[in-house]
């Protein structure tokens, strides 16, 4: 397929940029310095010419009055001087001749004309009595520039037009053999750039320009074949992403069943070792739900994500206080931070009142981001506040910090802090436990809600985790990213 040629109304628009009108115009530029220097040229030359034509015309007629002179006198001598001058100032450019003998006026013929040259010429003669003279002429004539100047236009005509019929040819064939592949080269990019692959450059040529068109057109069929074999890589994962989605879904299911069974059971069997005075029991039975419920936590976590992977996550806003959802936060995660022997602190900032938001996951936020503190924190202190503040777009929000003076994280790790089963470091899973999927969960779950969700860490003096949320939920999620 050969890409179409240029449109006039391209050329029209985009003639400043094109190589045509740039290479054209430089070859009409070197016509035209070359038809200059061809006119300088020519008119010394002609210059030159009629000079020396004037100056032969009059040494020659010199000479002949010389001659009429040694052998005639009186009337005699100026009847055939008229002659010859008549005869000059008939066929020469000469419009007036004065002649001089002995430095007097001796005769003259031809009209005065102002603003002309003179030639003047003088020589020895004697005469026919034997006596020594001397006869200057003085001949008058239009000036030289004035006479050329009719003969260089036709010499600027004969010698200019093919010179400049040569660089319209010349012009014209750079354009056929140079700057029209290029045109359609730029034309071809740029509906390359556009999306069509398809399009593909005429390859009749022998030269460079037919080697361009030959590796141009493998390049494209080799881009189209990549984005082939992408767009059926792409299928494949997205159709194993939607298999693994859909079974960790199932076997979340399946397995949360069992577990809230023996959750169930273990705390039955709990309440009748209390009852029966068999308090060696009670330790371990703790010890089962205590991992059970944290089994089910695992669980719902990996539930979660499937679903937003799956994009069949929903969002229930409630319009509630910011203050009692802080509140139930905080004295939930209470025996976690004082666990460790930390101190936990709670400040609600003025003007933060109600929020119209999806509950259950915000308190799933605060306490994903308050848990983790208290994990990586021992016998320091844990900061939890929020403040009026406003989003990027200007929104009305409210800002909640989590701020702790726990481990910290090291700068080249937090990059990847929010990114699916991955922790700080290896030894920090080994020491603390943990699965990774609290901070990924939390960041996707406030992009769902329109909020931000960052993080500040200095490794040995805390971290701190500011999450801004806008009083309003969108009606339309933020993508996940």
């Amino acid at each position: 397929m050969t890409s179409p040629r240029p449109t006039t109304s391209d050329w029209r628009n985009n003639w400043r940029a094109s190589i045509a009108v740039k290479i054209s115009g430089t070859i009409m530029w070197l016509v035209v310095a070359v038809l200059f220097l061809v006119n300088i040229a020519v008119q010394w030359n002609v210059e030159q010419k009629v000079r020396e034509e004037l100056e032969k015309s009059a040494e020659h007629i010199i000479f002949e009055i010389n001659e009429i002179l040694e052998v005639a006198e009186g009337d005699d001598a100026i009847a055939r001087t008229r002659d010859v001058l008549q005869h000059l100032l008939a066929t020469e450019e000469y419009s007036r001749v004065e002649i001089f003998v002995d430095e007097r006026f001796w005769f003259g013929l031809g009209s005065e004309v102002a603003n002309q040259d003179m030639l003047s010429r003088s020589i020895r003669i004697i005469d026919a009595n034997a006596a020594t003279h001397v006869l200057r002429m003085d001949f008058y004539h239009p000036r030289v520039a004035d006479i050329v100047k009719s003969e260089r236009k036709w010499l600027l005509l004969v010698a200019g037009l093919p010179i400049f019929v040569m660089g319209l040819v010349l012009a014209g064939l750079v354009h056929v053999i140079v700057a029209r592949p290029i045109q359609e080269l730029v034309t071809a990019t740029r509906r390359v750039s556009e999306g069509e692959l398809e399009i593909r450059l005429a390859e009749n040529r022998q030269d460079e320009f037919g080697s361009l068109a030959t590796f141009f057109n493998q390049m494209l069929s080799r881009l189209q074949q990549n984005q082939r074999d992408l767009a059926a890589a792409l299928d494949q994962a997205e159709t194993a992403n939607r298999a693994k989605s859909a079974f960790l879904a199932n076997m979340s299911h399946e397995l949360r069943t069992p577990l809230n069974a023996i959750m169930g059971y273990s705390e039955m069997v709990e309440e009748e070792a209390q009852d029966a005075g068999h308090s060696q029991y009670i330790a371990d039975l703790k010890r089962i739900r205590s991992s059970g419920a944290y089994l089910l936590s695992l669980i719902n976590d990996i539930l979660d994500l499937s679903k937003i992977e799956a994009g069949k996550f929903e969002l229930y806003a409630e319009r509630f206080k910011v203050a009692t959802l802080m509140e139930d936060v905080m004295v939930t995660v209470k025996p976690l931070i004082e666990r460790n022997g930390n101190t936990g602190e709670m400040r609600i900032g003025r003007g933060v009142e109600m929020i119209y938001t999806d509950m259950t996951r915000l308190r799933q936020i605060l306490f994903n981001l308050l848990s983790n503190a208290a994990k990586f924190t021992h016998h320091g202190s844990i900061k939890f506040y929020a403040d009026r503040a406003l989003t990027s777009g200007g929104e009305p929000a409210v800002e909640f910090h989590v701020e702790d003076t726990g481990i910290g994280i090291a700068p080249e790790k937090l990059a990847h802090l929010f990114e699916d089963f991955t922790q700080a470091d290896v030894s920090t899973t080994r020491k603390y436990g943990g699965t990774g999927l609290g901070l990924s969960i939390s960041r996707r779950f406030a992009q769902l809600m329109g909020g931000t969700l960052i993080v500040e860490s200095e490794p040995g003096r805390g971290s701190k985790f500011t999450f801004v949320l806008p009083l309003t939920q969108p009606e339309v999620a933020t993508p996940i990213t």
